[in-house]
């Protein structure tokens, strides 16, 4: 491995400039440096493309040698010692003979070779590990730095997303660089188990005659280790989407996609995918989707991996036996429903028994949920579970079989024990929707009917004003049914409209008064009346609620 540096005696601090002529007189002259001055935008993207010009000569010179080069450094490797020593100095005085001059002290002729931060020794590749003093992370600019330390060695450890969490954690609150934060005891657990990993861990050198190979693991998260053989290469991990819960075959496929591109970065072609599911399944899901179509097609996907450290991990994961059916099945047919007023009811229609909950939420959406992981707790055998609510059934039908990526919010902690709960059952259960509030005939319709009524009585437990006011507050019921529903005044019904804040801008407007034309009435109606007198205004209201209106 050697490093060259630029010869020049001054450092150039100002770019390529241009001199224009008098009154455009003639074309402008642009100047151009011979050498890359300090500090110029593109001086990267030229320093690549002028070093990788000069090794072209040497890279034909010796074509089976492998020459890597990155801004200033140059790695060689050839598999004959005498040959290596021959391309090494013919690199040294190419480069000399273009400008560029490598020290002595620059060259490395002896193991450990130091290459972009990687320790390369013998048939193995380890990155250094960062040296941690917990005191020093004190803010967020220190805690983003050493994340982003800890992720450049996730490449070559096999560091799960999930283990990562409580880091992630210290960089959410206040966005201004200098804020404060503070270790959390999850935090530092998992600095020492990266500082352990990284002491012990290391990937293979790769052999150009041998294909690779991916294998998918899910352990807290999808995550693929590159290898061939039992020789792992290189780990990768699945990123977030903007979802708080996908399909684990909509993520496992994008994230095939993704490992297929990285093959074909490092090796040029195809590799082969290990997924620990059956090909009829893979079939399946080509069928059903345009990603898994592209999978097959550019990509061998095999079942068994040759991975030896595969068991130790939950690889066949997506083969596993579902407890959420299509079908329904042999069982009690148990209802549910919930309202925004923290109720909720479970009913079950085989043994009649009735529960009205009391939910702890105050979204409409966590309290759907509420009844039917209550149910799924207390009934542990085959049931249907047949709700009024669509987004309840539709989440808990894909749940069974899909990635959580927000765990911390109060839905994401909500779901992930409704998942827990599922993933635990060992009888299966059919989720179904129905819809409320119809006239339907059946004995689905009345079961629905039966937990629906359950939350009206709950209403009505006061008097006939205190339960109008419930219903009103919760469905915002016009004048005309509660009067119809509590047998109330027709005054009564209306006091109970008007003092409601969300229906008080819908009501309409109060008739004109008479003998005020037109426009007189539009300027008392705006709240403002210019007095002809003086041209005083006053301030007055035609329409005042009170609360005994």
């Amino acid at each position: 491995m050697i490093a060259f540096t630029v010869s020049h005696c001054t450092s150039r601090t100002d770019p390529a400039f241009t001199v224009r002529s008098i009154n455009f007189a003639a074309p402008a002259k642009r100047y151009q440096w011979k050498v890359l001055p300090q500090g110029m935008v593109n001086s990267p993207t030229l320093c690549q493309w002028y070093v990788g010009k000069i090794l072209e000569d040497n890279r034909s010179q010796y074509p089976d040698a492998t020459l890597s080069h990155y801004m200033d450094d140059i790695l060689l490797s050839h598999p004959s010692p005498g040959r290596l020593h021959s391309l090494t100095i013919a690199v040294v005085e190419h480069l000399r003979r273009y400008g560029l001059v490598v020290a002595p002290e620059k060259v490395q002729d002896t193991e450990a070779f130091l290459y972009l931060g990687f320790s390369l020794l013998g048939d193995r590749v380890t990155q250094r590990a960062p040296q941690i003093e917990f005191d020093r992370y004190t803010t967020l600019n220190d805690m983003q730095r050493l994340v982003g330390q800890i992720q450049w060695l996730r490449a070559s450890l096999s560091i799960p997303s999930g283990l990562m969490e409580p880091l992630y954690d210290l960089l959410k609150g206040n966005p201004n660089l200098r804020s404060p934060r503070e270790w959390t005891t999850a935090a530092k657990d998992t600095v020492q188990t990266i500082l352990q990993l990284a002491t012990r861990g290391s990937t293979d050198r790769v052999d150009p005659a041998a294909r690779l190979e991916v294998t998918v693991f899910r352990d807290r998260g999808l995550f693929a280790a590159i290898h061939q053989g039992n020789r792992v290469l290189e780990w990768s991990y699945s990123g977030r989407t903007s979802k708080v819960l996908e399909r684990e075959e909509v993520i496992l496929g994008h994230f095939c996609l993704t490992l297929i591109r990285r093959v074909r970065v490092l090796a040029g072609s195809a590799p082969i995918i290990y997924l620990g599911i059956s090909q009829g399944e893979v079939d399946a899901l080509a069928q059903e989707d345009l990603t898994w179509a592209t999978i097959t097609q550019t990509a061998q996907v095999e079942e068994r991996s040759t991975l030896l450290v595969g068991p130790l991990l939950r690889h066949a994961w997506l083969s596993r036996a579902r407890m959420v059916q299509h079908e329904p099945v042999e069982g009690d047919n148990i209802f549910t429903d919930s309202t925004k007023d923290k109720r909720a009811a479970v009913y079950n229609q085989t043994s009649g028994a009735l529960t009205v909950l009391s939910t702890p939420h105050e979204s409409t959406q966590r309290n759907e949920l509420y009844p039917i992981n209550w149910a799924l707790e207390k009934y542990s055998q085959p049931i249907n579970v047949i709700s009024d609510s669509l987004y309840a059934v539709s989440l808990v039908n894909r749940l069974e079989t899909s990635i959580l990526f927000d765990r911390r919010s109060e839905i994401g902690e909500q779901l992930c024990d409704l998942q827990r709960r599922l993933l635990a059952r060992t009888s299966p259960i059919y989720v179904m929707h129905v819809w409320s509030h119809t006239d339907g005939r059946g004995p689905v319709f009345e079961g629905n009917r039966v937990v629906d009524a359950s939350l009206y009585q709950v209403l009505a437990g006061g008097s006939f004003p205190e339960s109008a006011r419930k219903a009103h507050a919760l469905f915002h019921l016009p004048s005309v049914s509660l009067r119809r529903l509590y047998s109330l005044t027709k005054a009564e019904a209306r006091g109970i409209v008007r003092r409601c804040t969300r229906c008080l801008p819908f009501l309409p407007r109060p008739p004109g008064q008479s003998g005020v034309n037109c426009a007189a009435w539009s300027r008392m109606t705006s709240g403002r009346w210019m007095s002809p007198i003086g041209g005083a205004t006053a301030s007055m209201s035609p329409w005042t609620l009170t609360p005994d209106s």
